[in-house]
């Protein structure tokens, strides 16, 4: 991420926030779209040794609650969630895992789940066979990081006011 450091950009998240997705629940606060570019501007270093100790459960339970909060939010229509599956495609399933649990979590899965080619769907229910454990716990996930949803949601609203009265 680049951005130019201000007291807006320096926002603090909660400290229970997983490593790996901070920035991502950061860039939920700011009240204005973000230019994303989608190849690496450079790379500064080989990492040695790391400070995380998340797993990849763990950036998918984030990932859950980032969807979820903007399903909520989103319109709801299917132009919209056509528009989350094709940003999803070619993630060989890691996203719609994420997508289908915060359907169900915002009450907007009947409208995703038209939006999904059955070919989608075969991933999701394939993996969840395999990991029920792991599936379920995505679930799991406001209970998991309940201040990050708290985060989440709060920001939501702010954006929302501030576009009303803008």
């Amino acid at each position: 991420m680049l951005l130019r450091v201000t007291p807006e950009t320096m926002v603090p998240t909660p400290p229970t926030t997983p490593l790996v997705a901070i920035e991502p629940v950061r860039e939920r606060v700011y009240g204005r779209r973000l230019l994303l570019v989608r190849e690496p501007l450079s790379n500064f270093a080989i990492t040695l040794e790391t400070a995380r100790h998340e797993t990849a459960d763990d950036n998918m339970q984030v990932t859950v609650l980032l969807a979820a909060t903007v399903m909520k939010r989103c319109p709801d229509t299917a132009a919209t969630f056509e528009q989350i599956w094709k940003e999803c495609r070619g993630d060989r399933g890691h996203r719609h895992r994420a997508l289908i649990v915060a359907a169900v979590r915002s009450g907007r899965l009947r409208r995703l789940l038209g939006s999904a080619s059955p070919g989608e769907l075969a991933v999701v229910a394939a993996w969840a066979l395999r990991h029920p454990l792991r599936f379920a716990n995505l679930f799991k996930a406001a209970g998991r990081f309940p201040d990050v949803l708290r985060f989440l949601e709060g920001a939501g609203a702010r954006n929302d006011a501030a576009r009303r009265d803008s």
